[in-house]
């Protein structure tokens, strides 16, 4: 048994706790509840944290892990989207595939000591292998914009699930596909990974409606994304539908066995209500601080909120943003789009979850849930609201705790004891 108590406990699927105790046996929360004299105080293995709060493990669920060695984001502030991808390309060709570990290892570490124990990862190739030491829902990018590589990316997609047929049940990686965009993939390819998807209860992310360009290039086949789809030599006029526009995607999404639409910057009223309609299993994921990069036009937050559609939160990369932390992107919302704290915290906590279709198992202090822990220091007033406590500016991650154990600590009361996979 491991028992903590702390200044806060915010369950965030029930009201916070103020002055509780969590206790997590094995890898699962146990118990929930306030601190009482006559249950806890002759209970010698309480550990008291302090002035500390104790949430859900954070969720990101929208990142690039590779792109994890970089020490800036790549090309300028405001830069027209189709170019910056080109600086993506040209950045991928200059690491090569084969020295992706160490950005992703890098990545991981990154993340839990923000406090993040579940991560939505796109990835280049398959991460078995990896000790990720955290949960990690790796999306498997899959492009082909031209007919004539569409049965590649159909065979290293059902490769992949055979793979992951093959792993240990009790792993913390799961495996996700993701048909990387409109502009880079053919219509008929989409067709088919939402088909595996459907077959193999996989979820599916996409990138959608994230810029003008991509409206445009869907629109009539023009703009800067044409351009740079030619000089590539992959331009297909097959690839995509006449005059499509972002609500044909989202039709063909529906049919998948879990869907995250990654970014939506450009989602129309009526897109927002088709995605309302189906909340149960298609997710919008918005990364507030990568949103800012592109100064792209305002987010439709409240509107995609207004009508209960879950969205999580993600750092996308640090190919676009400054770091991995979570934390800040929760921040963000609260101080750039006007949400409260406590609906932002959410965002970061049991709406990731949903997104990926695991809150059964995370994303909330409940009983029977996975131990997955990010403990706060808060340096609030003493009057704060927990909320508001917890994205206090200086309120920071101290310790990270995944399936009950301590992966990564600064606390002397609370030292990590495992740097490894725990079980379920």
């Amino acid at each position: 048994m491991l028992r903590l108590r702390a200044r806060y406990l915010l369950p965030i699927d029930q009201p916070p706790i103020l002055n509780g105790v969590l206790t997590i046996d094995g890898s699962r929360i146990v118990a929930i509840e306030p601190y009482s004299n006559s249950s806890h105080a002759a209970k010698s293995d309480v550990i008291d944290l302090g002035d500390v709060a104790i949430l859900p493990g954070l969720v990101n669920a929208h990142t690039h892990l590779e792109f994890s060695h970089l020490q800036q984001p790549l090309g300028t502030r405001g830069m027209v989207f189709p170019e910056w991808i080109a600086a993506v390309v040209r950045n991928r060709q200059s690491v090569g595939a084969d020295a992706l570990t160490n950005p992703i290892l890098a990545g991981i570490q990154e993340s839990l000591t923000c406090g993040v124990t579940t991560v939505g990862d796109i990835a280049q190739r398959s991460p078995i292998g990896i000790d990720a030491a955290l949960e990690l829902q790796s999306f498997l990018e899959l492009r082909s914009p031209m007919q004539s590589g569409i049965d590649a990316a159909v065979t290293l997609a059902t490769q992949a699930i055979e793979d992951l047929q093959s792993t240990e049940p009790r792993s913390l990686y799961q495996l996700g596909l993701s048909p990387h965009a409109p502009y880079t993939v053919h219509i008929e390819l989409l067709k088919q990974l939402v088909a595996l998807s459907s077959r193999h209860s996989v979820p599916l992310a996409m990138h959608l409606a994230e810029s003008p360009e991509e409206l445009q290039y869907l629109r009539d086949q023009s703009g800067p994304f044409c351009e740079l789809m030619e000089n590539r030599g992959v331009f297909d006029s097959t690839a995509i539908l006449p005059h499509a526009t972002p609500l044909e995607y989202l039709q063909m999404l529906a049919t998948a066995s879990r869907a995250l639409v990654i970014h939506g910057n450009y989602l129309t009223d009526s897109e927002l209500d088709f995605l309302a309609k189906r909340s149960d299993r298609m997710s919008l994921v918005y990364c507030p601080r990568t949103h800012a990069y592109f100064q792209h036009a305002l987010y439709p937050l409240h509107a995609a909120l207004r009508r209960g559609i879950p969205v999580a939160l993600g750092t996308d990369s640090r190919a676009s943003n400054p770091d991995l932390n979570l934390l800040e992107e929760i921040r963000s919302v609260v101080q750039r789009d006007g949400v409260s704290p406590q609906t932002a915290l959410t965002m970061g906590t049991l709406n990731g979850a949903k997104a990926l279709g695991r809150e059964e198992s995370i994303g909330s202090l409940t009983v029977g849930k996975l131990a997955n822990l990010a403990v706060l220091r808060t340096s609030s007033p003493s009057d704060a609201e927990p909320y508001e406590s917890c994205l206090h500016s200086d309120s920071r991650a101290v310790a990270t705790v995944v399936r009950g154990q301590i992966v990564w600590s600064e606390l002397e009361e609370l030292p990590a004891i495992s740097t490894t996979t725990g079980s379920s």
